[in-house]
């Protein structure tokens, strides 16, 4: 008896449909400064957002490559900093995206004038990288700094889904 509710409670369960990829011509993406929620004490950032405006679920890469850009369009030397204890590197699964769903990321740097040598450039837009190929780009602003020459350290969890 156990066994046949058992059966029906499986046959019963709805069936997870693999879901693909992310498009970029269907994702939308969106900084927040959440009124100046990231500003403060030397160090700046922004609440980095990804929707999916498909008709259907895609997975987007829990901890995609993200790229900032100054007003001319050059990549700015940064590097993601590695959250302590997470080392070589935490494993992270892909984000599920249903349509209309959003995933978020809070994304923090060093905006002051804090180093020695201290070199300071503006950000413009920034752009989400998976792997070789540019997923999805959009207009950001701040100010990042970083040692002399090397690039700057920006903090950045996992996404996770938000709406």
């Amino acid at each position: 008896m156990l066994a046949l509710l058992a059966m029906t409670a499986l046959a019963a369960a709805p069936a997870t449909v693999p879901a693909s990829p992310c498009r970029a011509e269907t994702l939308a993406l969106r900084t927040d400064g959440e009124n100046g929620n990231f500003d403060g004490m030397s160090h700046g950032g922004t609440r980095l957002i990804v929707r999916n405006t498909g008709s259907s679920d895609c997975l987007l890469p829990g901890l995609p490559t993200v790229i900032f850009l100054d007003a001319d369009g050059k990549t700015l030397a940064t590097e993601r900093k590695a959250p302590a204890g997470m080392h070589p590197g935490p494993v992270v699964l892909p984000v599920r995206l249903a349509p209309g769903a959003e995933a978020s990321t809070p994304l923090r740097w060093v905006s002051g004038e804090v180093y020695d040598d201290s070199r300071c450039v503006s950000i413009a837009r920034v752009r989400v990288r998976y792997g070789a190929k540019a997923l999805v780009e959009g207009p950001a602003s701040g100010r990042i700094c970083a040692p002399g020459d090397a690039p700057a350290a920006v903090e950045q969890p996992p996404l996770s889904l938000t709406k």
